[in-house]
């Protein structure tokens, strides 16, 4: 993952609208849903929260184990999530 790409991370949350619905993925949960280890330990540095939930109580450790992230789930762990 390239610098540019952190840099975006650390700016930007994702959003989608469907069906008059907002959801939100903050960046920590979608770098922890694909396994970018390098970008979520970038994100932790620069101050995210490993505890934070989107609108639906999910936290990084379920975006983790969604993804089938074990290394994620374990830098979770490691990082003290509140599970």
């Amino acid at each position: 993952m390239n610098e540019l790409m952190i840099s975006v991370f650390l700016v930007f949350s994702v959003f989608l609208v469907s069906d008059n619905l907002s959801v939100s993925f903050y960046s920590m949960m979608m770098a922890c849903f694909g396994g970018h280890l390098k970008v979520a330990n970038q994100l932790f540095e620069h101050g995210a929260s490993v505890d934070t939930r989107d609108k639906g109580g999910s936290c990084c450790i379920h975006w983790a184990v969604d993804g089938g992230k074990t290394a994620c789930i374990q830098w979770l762990l490691d990082k003290g999530i509140n599970v």
